[in-house]
């Protein structure tokens, strides 16, 4: 099996821009070729977003990650969404309404 661990992105929506091109397209292109090797059975990934997001619902950001992030990694690896496993990290909520 190989499965690969994404973590600790901390996606933020307000630089979108920046995650797409420095981020998102050179590690699609890189698991592009990694997936060619050998297929890609599994992907981990948490602390997809930061401080639970920055409005005061989290499930913006994590549409907007979905959508900047996982979607084109996706269609890059051509998978599907049940080939990734989400472990939310202490990023991925809004601490204030837990303190």
């Amino acid at each position: 099996m190989r499965i690969v661990h994404l973590s600790d992105l901390h996606f933020n929506s307000f630089e979108v821009t920046d995650i797409k091109n420095f981020i998102n397209t050179p590690l699609v292109e890189d698991l592009k070729e990694y997936n060619a090797e050998s297929k890609i059975d599994l992907i981990i990934t948490g602390d997809l977003i930061d401080k639970g997001g920055s409005g005061e619902d989290p499930r913006v950001e994590f549409l907007a990650f979905e959508e900047a992030v996982i979607d084109p990694l996706l269609r890059g690896l051509n998978i599907g969404k049940d080939r990734i496993f989400f472990v939310p990290g202490n990023h991925d909520v809004v601490r204030q309404l837990y303190c």
